[in-house]
């Protein structure tokens, strides 16, 4: 059996709850996960709108919403109240629980791609922005296993 690597990158990104009209910070990731597994499980595919209804999202948006992966948030609280009465995604503040659950999942912060990425990553030998801040956010990490 042919051992497969995956590396995913986690995001934080800002939007606007249209049921509380406030601006949260979700975490993120780069694509849907391709593995069975609870980052899978936790994942979301998502249209976030723009923040400014005068600034679409990324450059290569050619609408004011953008596609993304969003994290489900892991709290019960969450899960118990509905979709409308609290955030459904998942905030910077449950990261130590991810972490957690990724651990127990066979994934592992990888701690030096994400300080070359941290460093280097928005303008890297002329290969253009690898995290473009507008579609991707604030990187938080990278994860493999």
């Amino acid at each position: 059996m042919e051992n497969q690597s995956e590396v995913y990158a986690l995001y934080t990104r800002v939007l606007l709850n249209s049921y509380s009209g406030e601006y949260e910070t979700v975490i993120t990731i780069d694509r849907m996960p391709t593995t069975p597994g609870k980052l899978r499980e936790i994942s979301r595919p998502v249209n976030l709108p723009s923040l400014s209804p005068f600034q679409s999202r990324g450059r290569y948006a050619c609408t004011n919403t953008s596609p993304t992966v969003a994290l489900r948030s892991l709290c019960l609280e969450s899960e118990s109240l509905g979709f409308g009465a609290g955030s459904q995604f998942m905030s910077p503040s449950e990261l130590p629980r991810l972490f957690t659950l990724l651990m127990h999942d066979g994934y592992r912060v990888d701690t030096a791609l994400t300080q070359i990425m941290g460093a280097h990553g928005t303008q890297c030998a002329g290969l253009g922005s690898w995290t473009e801040p507008s579609v991707s956010g604030k990187l938080v990490c990278y994860v493999t296993r």
